[in-house]
């Protein structure tokens, strides 16, 4: 399972408030692209080309049967986020997703207010933005990365949010001794697309305590 998936799993276990979901785990992105696969090589680095292969795809029966048997205890849900969470075999190096290595926030692709007859196709979506045309050239995709980088996507009840926050708990501009926070007014779409200017909360790590907090504009 991927990191994003069994980190929500250790919030809920830990009582946190987490919106109900379900998780399509990677061998069913496997299974997925296996038609495919060398025909995946033979468009790179064309992005477009890749997409066009994605979009074209049938969800795999098995695939069905899972969004389906989780939908089926969501019949109070109308509209969902689909979250991509990948794993990156990249220059003979293993790249978890927003491990302790790496921060790929925004690198590939997810998707709010799916209603249930879309979400299909926001898995494929999903599946597709391990080759969108930042992640081709950021992880000089080849055939290692095709056959062993995988794609686990998180589905959520979608939550009508009125703030949204950011956390890093290693602040990436400061030097380990902090974290940061970053929040906003409504969901966070806009707040990591970078359409808004944040509040932003900068915290000793190792003490609790803020050690400055500034307003947005």
């Amino acid at each position: 399972m991927s990191g994003k998936a069994n980190n929500l799993r250790i919030l809920m276990e830990h009582g946190v408030r987490v919106p109900r979901g379900f998780a399509i785990p990677p061998d069913h992105y496997t299974n997925a692209i296996h038609p495919i696969r060398e025909k995946i090589f033979a468009a790179l680095p064309n992005h477009l080309e890749v997409e066009d292969l994605f979009d074209g795809i049938t969800i795999p029966e098995n695939t069905s049967q899972l969004i389906n048997q989780e939908l089926s205890r969501f019949s109070d849900v109308e509209n969902f986020a689909v979250r991509s969470s990948a794993y990156i075999v990249s220059k003979n190096k293993n790249i978890c997703e927003d491990s302790e290595s790496i921060s790929l926030a925004g690198q590939f692709e997810s998707f709010l207010s799916v209603p249930k007859h879309e979400l299909s196709n926001a898995i494929k979506k999903c599946w597709s933005s391990l080759f969108n045309e930042r992640s081709i050239y950021r992880f000089k995709a080849d055939k290692r990365y095709i056959s062993d980088s995988t794609m686990t996507v998180v589905v959520q009840e979608m939550i009508e949010a009125k703030t949204s926050a950011v956390m890093m708990t290693l602040d990436p501009q400061g030097g380990g001794e902090v974290g940061a926070i970053e929040c906003t007014w409504g969901p966070c779409e806009a707040l990591v697309a970078g359409m808004v200017s944040p509040d932003e909360i900068i915290f000793r790590r190792n003490l609790g305590e803020i050690s400055t907090y500034s307003c947005g504009k």
